[in-house]
């Protein structure tokens, strides 16, 4: 199908034949594939008819992008020969930004390049993004514009703006980016992370974690990392409570991290994410039955109600906005599939948490 596919669209781009139909035509014929949808209209070229069915199906696309629906191997038969040898698993991870990214610079304007790179930082795909960047089939001018909106979302590359540190006025909650001194303290947990690679050792986190539920208030926050194997459970699984951080080997204790995750979200617990949607999609391979995910707050939807702008803020900025710290997110794009994992792995990961 991949071959049969990819055959179509290079029929398409080298031949106009797409222009030779009619927009409503060519949207019946693909439907109800947004991406094949997506990508005959993208070659059959700019006219108001096409303009007009592109932009409603790129809200389409971006709904099922926010609601971390991928687009599978049809992205990666539209955009994978833009890789360049020694960066497959980079792009491989990142293909439905480039694919989003390709159509954004066909709709022009900035706007439409920025959702894509916000959502892809919150997706943890950003430092992908950059070192792929360079391989994207698009002008050097809209390449030029997406790395300034990297610079920005993820601070790669660029300092923070200078200005004197300012006193501390207990009234105030956050502080803009403008008001950011241009050094900030890194972001230090109160306590160390604990390696977690024994069944015995997931069995102590619950009963430490039982104790505290049972004498009050308990908040636990939770994270995921994964390696670059696109259907696989997570590689790490990570919890932190205000005294202890554990980082948990996943792919050695499935069973065992699905059995705390099950229990977790059955237990009265207040539970604590960050565009937790991603993490859901690999922990839920860990667990046979329906659990309630909505009980996880997912922090990032409530920043984005409290600063009503309509972006979806990263995990650095709100570092940045609320404790006043920076957070090292060197890391992010690590090999979370090799053994024995870092020191410094460990302590990304307990941090994230």
């Amino acid at each position: 199908t991949s071959r049969i596919l990819t055959a179509l669209f290079v029929e398409i781009r080298n031949t106009n034949a797409a222009a030779k139909v009619g927009v409503p035509e060519l949207v019946a014929a693909t439907k109800p594939d947004i991406v094949l949808t997506m990508e005959v209209l993208f070659a059959r070229g700019a006219c108001s008819e096409t303009q007009e069915q592109f932009l409603h199906c790129w809200e389409q696309a971006m709904i099922l992008a926010g609601q971390n629906k991928y687009f599978g191997e049809l992205a990666w038969t539209i955009v994978g020969n833009q890789q360049n040898q020694g960066r497959q698993r980079q792009f491989a991870l990142c293909r439905d930004w480039v694919l989003l990214l390709r159509w954004a610079a066909g709709l022009g304007g900035r706007k439409h390049l920025e959702t894509v790179v916000e959502m892809a930082v919150s997706a943890g795909r950003g430092c992908l993004l950059m070192e792929v960047l360079e391989d994207l089939a698009l002008h050097p001018d809209i390449k030029m514009d997406i790395k300034e909106i990297l610079d920005e979302k993820t601070f790669l590359g660029r300092e923070l703006p200078k200005h004197p540190p300012q006193r501390c006025d207990p009234a105030r909650t956050t502080v803009t980016r403008s008001q950011l001194p241009s050094t900030l303290p890194r972001y230090e947990p109160a306590t160390s992370a604990q390696w977690v690679s024994r069944p015995e050792e997931v069995l102590q986190i619950r009963r430490v974690l039982e104790a505290r539920a049972s004498s009050g208030d308990l908040r636990v926050g939770l994270d995921s990392e994964w390696g670059c194997r696109p259907e696989a459970p997570p590689s790490v699984f990570q919890l932190a409570i205000r005294d202890f951080i554990w980082v948990v080997d996943a792919m050695s204790l499935p069973s065992e991290v699905g059995a705390l995750l099950t229990w977790l979200l059955r237990a009265e617990v207040q539970l604590f994410g960050f565009h937790f949607v991603s993490d859901v999609t690999r922990l839920q391979r860990l667990v046979d039955a329906e659990l309630p995910w909505h009980k996880v707050l997912d922090l990032q939807r409530e920043a984005m109600r409290r600063e009503n702008t309509g972006q979806m803020p990263g995990l650095s900025r709100l570092c940045e906005m609320y404790l006043a710290k920076l957070l090292d997110k060197s890391l992010q794009c690590s090999n979370w599939d090799q053994r024995p994992l870092s020191p410094e792995q460990i302590c990304y990961a307990g941090s994230d948490a």
